[in-house]
């Protein structure tokens, strides 16, 4: 027979804490997810930016490339090297840096001068800005006589 007031089964140690360990390891876990997300949709809003961006500064590079083969041709010499800063719409706030080497070549009897352009254009600092890009466009043109 059991004594008033005792307990219906015999008392057994309580698991106490067990429930604080898991809340806390779900946290944590959330915690951890909610920071790769921030990081995510950081970097997948500044890619159409970015992008656009190196849209522009190819178009840039071009027109630096287009400017220094009608100087060189017009000329019939390389131009010294060159800054070009745009003011059209879209490309105002890149700026081209345009480079050119000659070289002389004899075919059939004929002289034809051969001019290597370099057209690097950019935005920003490199470095210290989260929307620097720069591209360059390589090419040659010559003063070849029609056929």
């Amino acid at each position: 027979m059991r004594p008033k007031g005792a307990p219906l089964s015999p008392s057994r140690p309580r698991a106490g804490g067990f429930s604080i360990l898991v809340a806390l390891f779900i946290i944590v876990v959330l915690a951890a997810l909610a920071v790769f997300l921030t990081g995510v949709t950081a970097v997948s809003s500044a890619t159409p930016t970015l992008t656009l961006l190196e849209a522009r500064a190819l178009d840039a590079a071009r027109s630096g490339f287009s400017w220094g083969a009608a100087q060189a041709l017009a000329a019939n010499a390389c131009p010294p090297q060159a800054t070009l800063n745009f003011t059209a719409p879209g490309l105002e706030d890149f700026s081209a840096t345009v480079t050119c080497t000659e070289t002389t070549h004899i075919e059939n009897g004929a002289t034809i001068d051969v001019f290597a352009l370099v057209s690097t254009a950019g935005t920003g600092t490199y470095g210290e800005t989260l929307t620097y890009v720069s591209r360059t466009v390589r090419g040659t043109v010559s003063d070849v006589p029609p056929a």
